[in-house]
């Protein structure tokens, strides 16, 4: 039982530090690509067409970019912002209906002003210069209030509209909509950025539970290693670049010599020991941290009861039982 789980706390421990290399790639490729900004920004657009059914696809994501690269909500970077508030966005299409905002197409501020007469809205300017005058008088009256809720309170008084009753209505679902998505995402992004670092480390999971299985002392030092991982207190993916050199330099890993290595690929078994291993990483850093620490534990308590029993029976054999004694042996002891 033992061994069994030794096997599998090996496995974990290579799956673990590979699993956090994946985490960094995925994390790389979103931030490369701007991942969650664009998905917000899908999002946005969608409420936006929401609010007004007359915008196209372009026009929305138009309004939606603008929104997502006003100077408050844009990354560092300059590119898509990846968070924004209810009243953020409120305040901000005001803004960009009321052309306070340079750059923004006229075209396109026309439509969005339109659409913002429609519902309750005649003159984004002077909605916004009322909420702005009502936050104030808020923050004089009521300086405990956070400043969101100030602001909140300010639109829900100086722009009170259909307006405003849509995007409060509706901010709430889109949001986890795009948060779905985003996931959605990641969890492809994890897969392919997976299946890459095993076909280019040729990390083969039957292989390596085979080696680990007839390698006594590779076992035992895979223990030591689980060990001092969940020692730890916690999982960072900064030790993701410790983690993963400690099981190369340990040797749970090699690396391949490119390009003669190269035609081990075109074994099949180790192809699905490969794609096996690319779903095995999906799983995620904290998944196999978890196991890992569980593992451990569950070793802890198998060892334990099997020292328990091993001193049980030493015990019961270390003395000959009374029953056993013939009635001669007595009388001569006597």
């Amino acid at each position: 039982m033992l061994k069994s789980i030794d096997i599998l706390i090996g496995l974990a421990v290579v799956m673990l530090a590979a699993s956090m290399a994946v985490t960094v790639m995925t994390g790389l490729v979103n931030h490369l690509f701007n991942a969650q900004g664009r998905k917000l920004r899908q999002g946005i657009a969608d409420l936006l067409r929401l609010i007004n059914p007359n915008f196209d696809r372009i026009v929305a994501d138009r309004i939606a970019t603008a929104i997502l690269t006003h100077p408050l909500i844009r990354d560092a970077e300059g590119r898509l912002g990846a968070v924004i508030h209810r009243e953020e966005l409120t305040k901000i299409i005001l803004e960009l209906a009321s052309g306070s905002v340079p750059g923004f197409d006229e075209a396109t501020r026309l439509q969005l002003k339109t659409a913002l007469a429609a519902d309750g809205i005649p003159d984004p300017a002077a909605a916004l210069a009322q909420i702005r005058s009502h936050a104030l008088e808020l923050e004089k009256t009521h300086p405990d209030l956070a400043n969101m809720a100030r602001i909140n309170l300010a639109i829900l008084h100086s722009a009170e509209s259909s307006f405003v009753g849509k995007i409060n209505g509706w901010f709430d679902q889109t949001m986890d909509r795009v948060s779905h998505r985003f996931t959605m995402s990641t969890r492809f992004v994890t897969f392919a950025c997976g299946l890459l670092l095993a076909l280019g480390l040729q990390i083969d999971t039957v292989a390596l539970v085979n080696r680990i299985s007839v390698d006594e002392a590779l076992r035992q030092s895979m223990s030591d290693e689980a060990a001092r991982i969940v020692s730890e207190s916690d999982l960072k993916t900064a030790q993701a670049t410790d983690a993963f050199s400690s099981v190369v330099n340990q040797g749970y890993l090699t690396i391949p010599d490119y390009p003669k290595d190269l035609g081990r690929l075109a074994d099949i078994r180790r192809l699905i020991g490969i794609l096996l291993t690319s779903l095995l990483l999906s799983l995620g850093a904290p998944f196999w941290y978890g196991a890992l620490n569980q593992l451990l534990q569950l070793r802890s308590k198998i060892a334990r009861e099997d020292d328990s029993q091993r001193q049980r029976r030493q015990s019961e054999g270390s003395g000959e039982p009374e029953s056993l004694l013939t009635p001669g042996s007595k009388s001569a002891a006597a």
